[in-house]
């Protein structure tokens, strides 16, 4: 029996059809290989339970595309490498609010920043250096500025730069735009919204970071599992929450001894509340200091 041609197949196998649309299967094989993909480029390790998850993320852009099938699609990320940033905005998964797991702001306030006073005090440079490594759409360094606005208010002459960083390009742009909607208040303690926002222009049911607190932040696409990271000063304090979870060990520690070398000794390291590190890989160069927050030693 001939085969049927790709041609044969889209004549005499029309694709199936729900609620008007076409519906994309994703079969185990291609799925393999597209989660390869995604790991070999952003470090996400994808389980077999995402495989409904990945088909529905990107069914969306097949459409978009006009082509008719996944196995299609890995033949045109092949030849447009413009498309895996569509891709990868797709697959990465971007939940946050403003002082989610608040422990660690109560860390920095209360620990890290009156540190580095003290040691301005004993001749220590009057400046703050810090990454948001996991950026999304915004809420986790803005709420990172308001409190170094907060704090630094009561200590004049300092500067203070707060690198954010994420791999998705659609969150970045909408963390510069620094607008949320009014139902994001309800997670900022008293006071903090008549401090640090403004409403929004023309939108009664949106606000905006005052600027003068927004470009504390300076936004930027990083790669965590690429060849070379932006930063050039030494770090008082790293972010990166809810960011290994999607992570081999593997390729989680690997990431992590290079945030070692970009902190300052005694700079600060804060991971999500599930992400706890087993010490005996970083030669005695982290100790746990609480709430899955750690300090460089040496």
């Amino acid at each position: 029996m001939l085969q049927k041609s790709r041609r044969d197949v889209a004549v005499d196998d029309p694709p199936r059809v729900v609620d008007g649309l076409q519906a994309y299967e994703l079969d185990n094989k291609t799925f393999d290989q597209l989660r390869k993909l995604i790991y070999d480029i952003s470090g996400i390790h994808l389980k077999d339970a995402k495989l409904q998850m990945v088909q529905s993320r990107l069914t969306s852009r097949l459409r978009t595309l006009g082509l008719p099938g996944f196995e299609l699609y890995m033949e045109h990320l092949a030849a447009h490498p413009e498309e895996l940033t569509h891709m990868l905005n797709r697959i990465t998964t971007n939940k946050t609010y403003f002082f989610r797991e608040p422990k660690h702001f109560d860390m920095l306030r209360g620990t890290v920043l009156p540190e580095l006073v003290r040691r301005a005090v004993g001749g220590g440079l009057r400046t703050v250096n810090a990454w948001c490594a996991a950026s999304s759409t915004g809420e986790e360094p803005y709420t990172l500025c308001m409190e170094l606005s907060r704090f630094f208010a009561q200590h004049s002459g300092w500067s203070v730069r707060l690198l954010a960083s994420d791999l998705d390009t659609n969150v970045l742009a909408a963390a510069c735009a620094a607008t949320y909607p009014r139902s994001a208040l309800d997670g900022l303690p008293s006071g903090y919204a008549s401090a640090y926002t403004d409403p929004a222009p023309g939108d009664a049911d949106a606000f905006v970071i005052k600027p003068e607190v927004a470009r504390l932040a300076q936004f930027r696409q990083i790669n965590l599992m690429g060849e070379r990271y932006p930063i050039r000063s030494a770090l008082d304090f790293i972010f990166c929450r809810n960011v290994f979870i999607y992570f081999t060990r593997e390729d989680r520690d690997k990431v992590v001894k290079r945030f070692i070398q970009l902190l300052k000794p005694g700079g600060y390291l804060f991971l999500g509340h599930s992400e706890v590190l087993d010490l005996k890989e970083f030669n005695d160069q982290l100790r746990f200091v609480g709430n899955t927050t750690y300090q460089r030693t040496r």
